[in-house]
């Protein structure tokens, strides 16, 4: 008899994005084709487990022989996704500002991410709750209606307005246009939601997805306020919530084992230094309630150890350290309950009537819906 093991639900997680998925334990294999070793607990599952993956692990181990192709092509790419550190470092240099840091991390982000790259790796039931709170938002509202959407990345939330049918649909980012354009939507980047280009009244619904927050919520918030002339409609991340706890999680593994255990360093010594390091990173998962960062060092760092490309390496090593970068800057940005009061009483002295609702998935706090509208 097959059975399943729910993994624990993610991040989004750009390079180890194939490691989300649930995992059958019969078959050993998920739906993009690799072993979820850290699911299985005991040792004798995970013996029966490797030899049914081993056909299917020669198959990956044959394709990343051939992944320095890849690597030779996108030379250009590596010099946009730089460490985090790295890229603080070079703006600081340049007189920039922590912003001009967050700017760069962030466009590399959205240049190699799907639309929905922010929640492609949610449970399918938070996604479908979020899907479904805009589908209601804009339901039944005229074509004509104004939208204004705060921190859009590749305007995922436009793309539901555009299927409700309305027109009138701009999106602005902070990170770089280059990185964040659309068909479907008026995308503008390098914008600051703090500093909007717009107006004061000039948008009918103002909207934002785990996005306002990232500039500061108070100053964000009288700036949307600004430009609304009827509703806004934003979901804000909750400091209290899963999303953000597992953030914190993934920080802390991935200083433990980028720091303590310099397993970033480790892979270009190959396997032999490897296998040690390894052992720790599986004994660790054993326990661990989010799994998914340690079973992508665990696959990649093999991989990557076997075919010993410096380049490949570097690169590993640049997108590990943006994501550590990314959590930090949502757990960061991400409002406590507290904070969220603040924030509707600012709109309320603004003249919206405001209500703050939590979006919940499996019981599990995901994020909270604030929503207004202007009264005069």
């Amino acid at each position: 008899m097959k059975r399943r093991i729910p993994l624990p639900p993610c991040l989004e997680l750009t390079i180890f994005a194939p490691f989300f998925n649930p995992v059958d334990a019969a078959s050993a294999v998920n739906d993009c084709g690799f072993f979820h070793l850290f699911a299985l607990r005991t040792s004798a599952e995970q013996t029966a487990a490797m030899r049914t993956v081993a056909p299917l692990r020669n198959h990956v181990n044959h394709i990343a022989r051939h992944a320095h192709v890849i690597a030779h092509s996108e030379q250009n790419a590596l010099a946009n996704r730089i460490a985090p550190c790295q890229t603080l470092a070079m703006a600081n240099r340049a007189g920039g500002s922590a912003d001009t840091g967050r700017m760069m991390l962030w466009s590399a982000f959205w240049r190699g991410s799907t639309r929905d790259g922010c929640t492609a790796a949610f449970p399918p039931a938070a996604q479908q709750a979020i899907s479904a709170g805009w589908q209601a938002l804009f339901a039944g509202r005229p074509r004509t209606t104004r939208i204004l959407d705060i921190a859009c990345g590749r305007g995922a939330v436009l793309a539901v307005a555009a299927e409700a049918g309305i027109d009138s649909r701009i999106g602005v980012d902070l990170a770089d246009g280059d990185s964040i354009g659309s068909p479907d939507a008026q995308i503008l980047g390098g914008v600051d939601a703090r500093h909007l280009p717009f107006a004061d009244r000039s948008f009918d619904l103002v909207v934002s997805q785990f996005g306002l927050e990232y500039a500061g919520l108070d100053e964000a918030v009288d700036e949307a306020a600004r430009v609304t002339g009827g509703e806004i409609a934003w979901l804000l991340h909750a400091a209290e919530g899963a999303v953000v706890q597992q953030a914190r999680e993934q920080i802390a593994q991935a200083d433990w084992i980028d720091h303590d255990l310099g397993g970033l360093t480790a892979i270009a010594r190959g396997p032999a230094a490897l296998g040690p390091l390894l052992s720790e990173v599986i004994e660790a998962a054993r326990t661990a309630a989010n799994t998914a960062l340690l079973e992508g060092f665990y696959h990649h760092a093999q991989a990557l150890a076997a075919q010993g490309d410096p380049a490949l390496i570097d690169r590993f090593a640049a997108d590990w350290r943006e994501h550590r970068a990314r959590m930090a800057d949502l757990v960061r940005a991400a409002p406590d309950a507290g904070m969220a009061a603040r924030a509707c009483k600012r709109l309320a002295d603004a003249g919206f009537d405001v209500e703050l609702t939590d979006l919940c998935s499996a019981d599990a706090l995901v994020g909270r819906w604030l929503k207004g509208r202007r009264r005069c």
